[in-house]
């Protein structure tokens, strides 16, 4: 949607997924500014209470080297999707997170931060 001012129209109208522009440019800049934190919201599902985020690996990403088998996810978050060099990879147990690795992942909103504490 063009105008954040509508998202509370498309809610009242039933829409559950809104994609507002401003929203995703202002989660970018945010983001840009907190040097530490590279978290970015693509997607805000259930009225802002789940959200699809991207991060990317850094070498010094805490799960770079690591299986998802032997990873403690926070409850309310699970891995959906990792792209590698150009590849989308739908992760498993197996799953080995390299730097670089682009990271989609579904979560609650009350679980971001744990999630973002482990990336």
């Amino acid at each position: 949607m063009n105008n954040p001012k509508n998202e509370e129209l498309f809610a009242g109208l039933g829409v559950d997924a809104s994609v507002s522009e401003t929203k995703i440019i202002n989660a970018i800049i945010q983001e840009q500014v907190k040097a530490g934190d590279m978290m970015i919201p693509l997607l805000t599902l259930k009225e802002g209470n789940v959200e699809i985020v991207e991060v990317e690996l850094t070498h010094s990403s805490h799960i770079v080297k690591k299986k998802i088998r032997d990873l403690s996810l926070p409850q309310g978050s699970i891995f959906i999707a990792v792209i590698r060099e150009g590849e989308v990879i739908i992760p498993y147990g197996e799953t080995e997170f390299q730097p670089e690795d682009k990271v989609l992942a579904l979560v609650k909103r009350t679980s971001e931060q744990a999630l973002r504490k482990m990336l």
